[in-house]
């Protein structure tokens, strides 16, 4: 298994095992969980006695088609496949509210612009979820500056919020700079001096995290938070990577003992760990255990010949 291959997979299966959390509010644990127990990521077998997938898992499936289909994303054209494949009406995937309202006006008739700026004028949340649908593009492209651009298109097609785009960007960034080799302490210098990134707030955030390697959970949420927002998401994902030195595991513990919202933070965590670290045998062999195993398989594979050929 290559490293493009590992981070795909390991968004599959971190997502699958971290959906319980998307129910309930985990509480911050007083100090760092260390030792990993399966318990943790219990994972939801409700998908044909399998474990479920959420909306991250899904949107990102049709990112990659999207790619294997055109070499690039257009962000209404984009937003159209979401409006034919996402199930908005399933609980398990729990969609944000954001990308369920942009859907539900498309599949009423109104067109793709309007519906984003309507779901934006009326809630303006910068929440998550589009952060976790880039993950294939710093994947399929050599190109840093095409990376950037395919990235805004692929968040515009539902989140027209800055916060959402600036996060989107330093997480498909921190990927192609980690697979090209670079130390995640210059990736977090690159982020914070960059003119790429352009949003104040999360540069001053990534550059708390030195001072905040050694504090407790509690004072890191204080300083980064934990909730679903995008730049608290990322923030915190890429805290427990650097603190954990980018070990896939350590790094996903990490994210639990921050409790709020673990499972995009985990998801986050995990892409950019495993670059390093490799993926677990223990996670490769769950594999099979993920609903639609057969079907994600071989849309990696057709991910990957598509990549090798553009």
């Amino acid at each position: 298994m290559n490293k493009e291959e590992a981070i795909l997979w390991a968004l599959i299966l971190v997502d699958s095992l971290t959906l319980n959390y998307n129910f309930v509010k985990t509480p911050i644990a007083n100090d760092w969980i260390k030792e990993f127990k399966w318990g943790l990521l219990e994972g939801l077998r409700l998908c044909n006695n399998k474990y479920c997938y959420s909306s991250k898992a899904e949107s990102t499936l049709s990112v990659m088609k999207e790619l294997i289909s055109k070499g690039y994303i257009n962000s209404s054209d984009l937003a159209r496949r979401f409006s034919f494949e996402l199930r908005i009406t399933n609980n398990i995937r729990k969609y944000s509210i954001i990308t369920s309202t942009v859907i539900r006006s498309m599949r009423l008739g109104r067109p793709w612009h309007e519906s984003v700026l309507n779901a934006l004028t009326k809630f303006n949340i910068p929440d998550d979820e589009a952060i976790i649908r880039s993950t294939p593009i710093p994947l399929f492209f050599k190109e840093l500056t095409e990376i950037i651009t395919n990235v805004e298109r692929q968040v515009m097609a539902t989140h027209m919020h800055p916060e959402v785009i600036e996060a989107s960007k330093a997480y498909a960034t921190s990927i192609y700079l980690a697979l090209n080799n670079t130390d995640y302490w210059k990736i977090m210098e690159y982020l914070i001096n960059t003119q790429l990134i352009e949003d104040r707030m999360l540069k001053l955030k990534i550059k708390s995290i030195e001072g905040l390697i050694n504090r407790r959970p509690k004072d890191v949420v204080k300083v980064l938070n934990n909730n679903y927002l995008a730049i608290s998401t990322l923030t915190t994902a890429l805290y427990c990577v650097i603190k954990n030195e980018a070990d896939f595991i350590n790094s996903i513990l990490c994210c639990i003992s921050l409790g709020g919202d673990v499972s995009s933070r985990a998801i986050i965590a995990s892409t950019l760990s495993v670059i390093t670290s490799g993926l677990p045998h223990e996670f490769i062999v769950k594999a099979k255990e993920v609903d639609n195993y057969e079907y994600i398989r071989e849309l990696i594979k057709q991910f990957k010949v598509r990549k090798d050929i553009s």
